[in-house]
Order: C-alpha cells, then structure tokens, then sequence
C-alpha cells in the first residue's frame, strides 16, 4: 500500500523544495561556468596551442580555489587536465605531484574505491610505466581493477582497458605467458558484452595479434590481424580511424617479415584515410607521413621516404609560415636531408663509370696444351655420331641426376578462395555441432553436402591467400581439430 502524505509531511516537503529552489541556480551556474572553461581548453589542446591551454587551466585553478575551496573536486579535475597536458609534453617530473594531489582530493570527496579516484590511479600507473617503475605501475593497475570490479562487476566490459594496460606492461617485460590470459579475457569481456563488429573488439583482437608476433608466433599472429580485418570491415566505416589501425598493423606485420610488396598496399589505404579524417592539410597527417617516411628511410627505401617527407614539411612550411622552430618541422627536414643524401649515393653507386674512347688492347690468349699422352687418347675415341632430336631429348631426361627434385604438382600458392575441410558426416546434428563449434572461435565454417546427398562436409573458410588458410589451419590444429586438410575449389 503506498505511503499517505500527511499535512505535515507535505508542508516540509514544500520547505525543502522552495529552499533546493533558491540553491540550485548558484550552484548550476557554477558548474555550467565549469563546463564551458573546460570545452575551450580542451579546443586549445586539439589545436596544439599548448601554451595558450596551459595558461587558461592555471588561471582556472586559481579562481577555483579561491571561489571553492583548495579541496573542490572542479581542482582535482583541472589538476588531472594540466597532467594530461604535461603527459603529451613529456614533462613527467611536472606530472606526479599534480596527479598526487589530484588523487587525495578525490579520496577525500568521494572515498578511496570511487570511479573516479580509479581513474587517478590508472594515469599514475601510467606515468609509473614511461619511468620504467613496472613493480609500482602493477600495484596500481591491480588496485584500479579491484575498484572497477566493486563498481561494476567482473564482466563489465569497462575491465578491459584495465586488463590489456596490464597486458602491455607484461609485455614491456617479456612476460608473455602473463600477457596472454589477461589479452584474452579482454578479448572475451567485449566480445560478450558489446556488439560484434565494435571497435573495441577490433583493438582487442590486434591485441592478441601483437601479442602472438612477440611469441614468434607468425601464423597465429596472422590470423588475429586477419580475424581485426573482417570485424572491422562488418561493423565500421571504411574511413574508421579503427580501420586505418587495422590496416597499418597489418601492413608492419608483413613488413617485420620482409614481405614489402604486400605491405605497402595496406600503407596506402591506412594513409588514404588517414587523409580523409584528419585533413590533407593539418598537422595531424604530417605526423602520419613523418612516421611513414621514416619507415621507409629505415629499411632503405630512400626515394619513397623522400617523397612522403617532403609532402610533409610542405604542410609545416604552409601551417608554421615556413619556420622550423617546433620539434616536428625540425626532425621531418633532417630526415628529408637524410633520404635526399642516400639517394644520390645509391644512383651514383648503380650508375656505370665511363669507358675511355680508346679501347685498351686486347691480352693474347694464353693456349695451353696437352700432354701428348692425352693427345693420343684423345685422338684413340671414336667420333660420335649425332642423334635424332626426339632420342637425344629422351637421353638427356634419362641421365639427369637421381637427386634432383621434380616438382610434382604445381604448389597451391597465390590468391584465391581457400577452404580448410574438417571431415564429412552421415549425421546431420553431427555436422551442424562441429560448425557451431568452429563458429564459436570466431573463425567462419559451413557445411556442405556431396553430390550423392547422403553426408555432409564441413569447411572452415573461405580464406582469400593460402597463407591465412594454413594460419587458421595451425589454430585449429591447437584446438584438437586434426586431420584436416587445405583445398581450392575447382571452377
């Protein structure tokens, strides 16, 4: 039966609404006034105008304190903004005390396991990890997972940022095999709780990929990199920022492997988008091209380095009025000058020294003879009589040597639609459990039936290269599927 207002509890209700009343516009006003000074520093920041967003966040802090108190939670946010500028700076000496102050704020305001002071926590472990402090930077990402856990639960997918910072730190370590299990738990949390193709998912799934190429793992690392690939190009945008990422990991994967000429290509697409987002003429893609080109320029690739380098200091000459001050310009044209130089010295290495006009004269050839013991025995052999074309052909087949590798078939390389074949099955339900089975690894699989109708093969795939199908192959080897078998459907 639901409560009856009396009088007397409706007229202090009236008391306490009219008072809320009189308070609330005061202390809107306060935190839209907040918001506001926040959204233009944070433009101040996007737009690399450090100085001028530094200014705005110190003389918020003053007027925060003075107007709220030292121990406002608006200062503990403005102390973890200006942090976060001295972060990108790389001034971490003056980044520890700001965020140490900004975490007993919040500690105090909101209590030691609140989200927030989680959050402090995590960009202190951060900073603990570009110090190289990793026993320090684990405690503290431990303790922010403990806090994310009591908030949320063990299967939020917000964990799994926790988890992969985490993984990366074991990885800084070589500690693989204490990476893996947190990736892949990452990898699951978002799996099951976001949508499919989420671009988080993505970044997990690359994850596991890098993770597998540090363990010297080519084929499985492939096959993640491929498996980022097909989540990506089912969910988002072709011009994601995500597919770009997807697409450049892609490419140095093939790259480490010395496997040039595919991963160009993937360098291109990721550049192309990378133009389309951020602006054919911003500062943001001249990075992009200083990262490319100096790529290329480690890996000798001189004339393809010059040419992306040189694309982007012509963006710095138009943003920056043609000066060199800032740190970018100045290492983007030391190393054009770099690739500019090691291209001469390669064309002057492959062009040919000229040839005098006047030829030298020719040594006399210097005729050696036989003994006259040799002469007689030569000259003892019978002349040979040459054969038909067609027996000399079959001779010579005859009297190759024995050792000698023939190919057998032609190899299955190149491109194409490649499928695994598991097994074949009189049952039905026997069939559909495997499909399911191999579904449930995130890794395509169909059945189909043979011409007499009366079984059913299943398949993993179709996989566009070899190379992924034989990937995917060792997989399932590791998961118990044995016995299958690579194919290439006939036309």
């Amino acid at each position: 039966m639901p409560a009856i207002v009396t009088g007397h509890r409706l007229f202090h209700l009236l008391i306490m609404l009219t008072l809320l009343v009189g308070i609330a516009p005061p202390l809107q006003a306060k935190e839209l006034a907040w918001e506001q000074q926040k959204l233009n520093i944070e433009r101040l920041f996007q737009k690399g105008a450090f100085d001028k967003a530094e200014g705005a966040l110190n003389k918020a802090l003053i007027a925060i304190r003075r107007d709220s108190g030292p121990k406002h939670h608006h200062v503990a946010e403005a102390l973890l903004m200006l942090a976060r500028l001295h972060k990108s700076l790389q001034r971490d000496q003056k980044n520890e005390p700001l965020l140490t102050q900004a975490l007993e704020i919040r500690k105090q305001v909101f209590g030691k396991n609140h989200p927030r002071t989680g959050t402090i926590i995590e960009e202190l472990a951060e900073l603990r990890i570009s110090l190289k402090q990793f026993d320090q930077a684990e405690t503290l990402l431990k303790r922010a997972l403990d806090i994310r856990k009591k908030n949320l639960g063990n299967r939020h997918p917000s964990l799994a940022g926790i988890l992969d910072n985490l993984g990366f730190l074991y990885t800084r370590q070589k500690k693989i095999e204490k990476a893996r299990p947190l990736f892949e738990q990452s990898f699951v949390l978002r799996n099951d709780a976001l949508i499919e193709a989420h671009a988080q998912v993505v970044e997990s799934q690359l994850n596991l990929a890098a993770l597998n190429f540090m363990a010297k793992d080519s084929a499985q690392a492939e096959f993640f990199y491929w498996q980022a690939m097909n989540t990506a190009k089912k969910g988002l945008n072709k011009n994601h920022p995500k597919m770009a990422l997807v697409l450049n990991s892609i490419g140095r994967f093939y790259w480490n492997q010395k496997r040039t000429q595919e991963a160009e290509p993937f360098f291109n697409r990721a550049l192309a988008i990378h133009e389309k987002v951020l602006g054919s003429n911003t500062e943001a893609f001249a990075d992009k091209l200083h990262e490319l080109g100096s790529l290329f320029l480690e890996n000798d690739f001189n004339e393809k380095a010059e040419s992306l380098l040189h694309r982007a200091l012509d963006i710095l000459k138009k943003k920056h009025g043609g000066r060199f001050d800032t740190p970018t310009a100045a290492a983007v044209r030391d190393k054009l000058r770099q690739a500019r130089g090691q291209s001469k010295k390669s064309k002057s290495a492959k062009t040919p020294k000229k040839v005098a006009k006047v030829a030298k004269k020719r040594p006399k050839a210097v005729i050696t003879t036989a003994p006259k013991t040799a002469d007689k025995v030569v000259s003892k052999r019978p002349a040979k009589r040459a054969l038909p074309r067609k027996a000399a052909a079959t001779k010579a087949r005859a009297i190759q040597p024995a050792n000698r590798q023939q190919p057998a078939t032609k190899p299955l390389r190149g491109s194409g639609r490649f499928f695994i074949r598991l097994g074949c099955f009189s049952s039905n339900p026997n069939a559909e459990s495997l499909k399911q089975q191999i579904r449930g690894w995130q890794i395509p699989a169909y059945g189909r039936r043979i011409k007499s109708g009366t079984m059913t093969c299943v398949r993993a795939g179709p996989f566009p290269t070899l190379n992924k199908a034989e990937a995917v192959q060792k997989v399932l080897t590791g998961k118990g599927i044995k016995n299958s078998s690579i194919r290439k459907p006939t036309k």
